[in-house]
């Protein structure tokens, strides 16, 4: 089972995100280990990119993507690679 790891301030958001998860088969985790990452950009203090590299700094076995949803745009850790973003008109 894969493990998702989801990083939003809004409680509520978080916990609908959570439970669609565990309802299609994933196991919602808070904190590594992780398959995957969704991580909220606009997060009181730090946004979502400076936490996204350090999750990739920090961690001896980070997960093995990173996505961001915002604005219609949902940015993978590969767009740190400088690689293509994938987004919605």
């Amino acid at each position: 089972m894969e493990k998702i790891w989801v990083i939003e301030d809004d409680e509520s958001i978080r916990g609908e995100l959570q439970k669609l998860l565990r309802a299609n088969g994933y196991q919602p985790v808070e904190g590594q280990p992780c398959d995957l990452v969704l991580l909220d950009i606009n997060l009181p203090g730090e946004n979502g990119f400076e936490i996204c590299q350090k999750i990739r700094r920090g961690a001896s076995a980070s997960p093995t993507e990173i996505l961001l949803p915002g604005n219609r745009c949902f940015y993978s850790a590969a767009a740190f690679r400088k690689t293509e973003n994938q987004c919605s008109d």
